[in-house]
Order: structure tokens, then sequence, then C-alpha cells
């Protein structure tokens, strides 16, 4: 049986086919790849609320980009230090 996971990098961290399917102007913070079996999970679903552009890949992965922190409590870091 294969390993099927989601795999999360920095988006300079990347690998480099993946970050080349970006081709908006601006620049990621991050990037993630979701294979076809993982699509229906929690984190997947995350990644799809945090993401600034997603893309479909020939194996049936979505790359997804994005320059916002991808926490539940995106909010909450946000407001930090806000008097």
């Amino acid at each position: 049986m294969l390993d099927i996971m989601i795999q999360l990098w920095k988006f300079s961290d990347a690998p480099v086919n993946y970050q080349r399917i970006h081709k908006s102007p601006f620049m990621p913070e991050w990037l993630a790849a979701v294979p076809r079996g993982c699509k229906q999970t929690d984190l997947a679903s995350l990644l799809a609320l945090r993401c600034r552009d997603k893309y479909q890949i020939d194996d049936g992965t979505t790359i997804f980009v994005g320059d916002e922190p991808v926490s539940e409590d995106t909010e909450t870091a946000g407001a930090k230090g806000k008097g």
C-alpha cells in the first residue's frame, strides 16, 4: 500500500516543479500538495480556505499556494499586540 500524505512547504523550499506551476504575480509564503486521496480531509479543507490560488496537476494532485498562515488561529494570531 502506498502512503498518501499532504505535503506543505515554505514556498522557497517547495520542489521547483511545483513552484513553476504558480503564475500569479504575488509571492506566496507557502505551497501545499494535496494528493487525490486526501482531498476530503480536514487539513485539505483548511488549506483550501487559506489558499490564494490553487492548481490541479495531471496526476490529480491539487497544489495550493497562499500568503497567510495556515493555522486555525489565524485571526487570533493577527490580533496579538493590538490594543
